[in-house]
C-alpha cells in the first residue's frame, strides 16, 4: 500500500517551504545584485519582490544593505517572513505585506532599482488580464532605469511525459523531502497541472506527508517572447537559465527549458 498524502496547501507551511528552497538563496541573491555590475542598474538599493513567500531572498539582500519590500497573498507567508527578519536582524531593512501579484499597493513611493520574480511564480497570473495588470504595476513601481528581472519555466507542448523534479532540505532536525510534478500542458487553455507531495520528518520521525494541486499558465518561446513585446515601457537587455551564470547569457532561447530575463524599464 503507497504512502498516504493529506491534502493541504503547502503555501500555508510556511517552514517546510523555506527549509526546501533556502539552500538556494545566495546564489539567487548573488546573481541579482551582479545584475546591477553587469547591465548597468542604478547605484540605488531599492528592491522589490512581488509573491515573496518566506522572504528568504529579500532577507538575504537586507543582510547585505539593500532596502527591501515584498508582498505575498498567502497570511502564513508574510507572518513567517516578518519574524525571520527580526531574528536575522534586518527588520529595519523589510516591509513586507499581504497583497496579490494582479493588483497590489506599495507601502512605499515607488523608484525601486530592482524588482524580481524567479522560480515560475510569474505563472500563477493565469489569465491575460491579470498578466498585463502585473507588468504596468511593475513598470510603476520602478525607477527610471530601473530592471525588472523574470525567472520561468518554459513548456514544450509536444511533451507527453509527466516531468518529475525533487528537491531536500533540513534544518533544526526538520527534514523535508519535496517531489513537484507537471503534465503535459493544454495549448487550448494554457495550463498547466501540478502536484506537490511533502515528506516531513522530526528527529528522523514521521511528522507529515501533504499534497497540494493546482494549475499554473504555460508559456512556450513564442508565447513568453510575445508577452514581453506586449509588456509597454520594458526592454529585454539579457537572457539566462537557472544556473544563473552571468558569464554564459543565453543566445536564443530555443535551448533551454528554464529562463530568466532582464527587462530594463525603458527611458520616457
Amino acid at each position: 500500500m503507497g504512502d498516504i498524502y493529506e491534502s493541504g496547501d503547502w503555501y500555508r507551511a510556511p517552514l517546510w517551504y523555506d527549509i526546501v528552497f533556502d539552500c538556494d538563496t545566495r546564489c539567487e541573491a548573488d546573481f541579482l545584485e551582479s545584475i546591477r555590475v553587469t547591465h548597468g542598474l542604478s547605484q540605488g538599493r531599492r528592491v522589490l519582490e512581488p509573491a515573496c513567500g518566506t522572504g528568504r531572498i529579500l532577507i538575504e539582500l537586507a543582510a547585505r544593505g539593500w532596502n527591501c519590500a515584498g508582498f505575498d497573498s498567502e497570511p502564513a507567508m508574510v507572518e513567517f517572513a516578518g519574524l525571520r527578519a527580526q531574528q536575522e536582524h534586518v527588520q529595519d531593512r523589510l516591509v513586507v505585506w499581504e497583497d496579490r501579484m494582479e493588483a497590489f499597493a506599495l507601502k512605499e513611493k515607488s523608484g525601486y532599482d530592482l524588482a524580481f520574480t524567479l522560480l515560475s511564480t510569474f505563472k500563477y497570473l493565469t489569465e491575460e488580464k491579470q498578466v498585463s495588470a502585473f507588468f504596468a504595476q511593475i513598470y510603476e513601481a520602478l525607477a527610471p532605469g530601473g530592471v525588472f528581472v523574470l525567472g520561468t519555466h518554459l513548456t514544450d507542448y509536444t511533451q507527453e511525459k509527466i516531468e518529475h523534479e525533487r528537491w531536500v532540505g533540513e534544518r533544526d532536525g526538520v527534514r523535508v523531502v519535496c517531489n513537484t510534478r507537471t503534465w503535459p500542458a493544454d495549448s487550448t487553455t494554457r495550463l498547466e497541472a501540478m502536484r506537490n507531495r511533502l515528506q516531513v520528518t522530526q528527529d528522523g520521525e514521521h511528522a507529515a506527508r501533504m499534497e497540494t494541486l493546482w494549475n499554473v499558465r504555460s508559456y512556450d518561446v513564442e508565447e513568453l517572447q510575445r508577452t514581453i513585446e506586449n509588456a509597454s515601457g520594458f526592454e529585454l537587455v539579457a537572457t539566462y537559465d537557472f544556473d544563473y551564470d552571468l558569464t554564459k547569457p543565453l543566445p536564443n532561447w530555443e535551448n533551454t527549458d528554464t529562463v530568466v530575463l532582464v527587462l530594463r524599464k525603458a527611458s520616457c
